[in-house]
């Protein structure tokens, strides 16, 4: 799945140098106009659990802007000790 998503970011930067058709030059305009703020929303509605989760919370932002919702279902939660 995250390959899929990295293959729309690159058509998207790629529309941007060299255009598509005429009908798919504007969606992919959109979707990198959306996208973006679309996971950064994510990244504030998430932010408890990404500070809950295992590991660099950096990297998982990152990943959250860029994979979006797909990198929140793969985060893990820390082993809480009894």
């Amino acid at each position: 799945m995250k390959l899929i998503i990295v293959a729309l970011w690159l058509a998207c930067f790629y529309n941007l140098v060299l255009p598509f058709e005429q009908g798919l030059e504007h969606v992919l305009h959109w979707v990198l106009i959306v996208l973006p703020i679309a996971h950064l929303i994510e990244c504030f509605l998430f932010k408890k659990r990404v500070e809950e989760a295992e590991g660099d919370n950096m990297k998982h932002y990152l990943q959250i802007l860029i994979f979006g919702g797909v990198h929140l279902l793969h985060l893990k939660k820390p082993n809480k000790k009894a």
